[in-house]
């Protein structure tokens, strides 16, 4: 009898604990893998390059050059569109994008409140691909070309 109650008390601390786990592994604040696709059309017959340590970005005329940004995040599951930000919105410390057209003509200290600008996310078309995932398309057209000065 007094092995049979011990027994149940060590049973009943088991399944507390197993509860206890089962409960945690469900906490919301867990991390998850966010990715942002994102595509650069270039519509116009020249060459765009941007700035030092950016040239993964650069563009061939009537071309798309397409890469992934990943980064974790604490919540719940379910990429939201506010979850995002252009990949250009800080682009280096001194903060100041030049975006040049076949190195002849230039968009000079492209700011995210320009219009048509790369470093707003607002300015990218979005499309969700998946739970956690977002496509992002650029397109640069003859317009941002004609916006654009003599490079100095």
């Amino acid at each position: 009898m007094v092995q049979s109650n011990t027994l149940k008390h060590y049973l009943i601390i088991g399944l507390i604990i197993n509860l206890i786990i089962l409960l945690n592994s469900c906490d919301s604040d867990n991390a998850y893998l966010k990715v942002g696709e994102y595509h650069f059309v270039n519509e116009t017959n020249y060459t765009i390059t941007f700035p030092a340590g950016h040239e993964r970005h650069n563009i061939a005329p009537k071309s798309t050059t397409v890469f992934l940004e990943k980064f974790n995040v604490r919540g719940k599951s379910g990429a939201e569109l506010s979850d995002f930000i252009s990949p250009f919105f800080s682009v280096s410390t001194t903060n100041i994008l030049n975006i040049k057209f076949d190195n002849t003509k230039c968009l000079l200290d492209v700011k995210t409140n320009d219009f048509h600008s790369i470093r707003n996310i607002k300015e990218f078309v979005p499309l969700k691909i998946g739970k956690d995932s977002y496509k992002f398309t650029y397109t640069f057209t003859e317009a941002d070309y004609n916006r654009a000065v003599d490079c100095p």
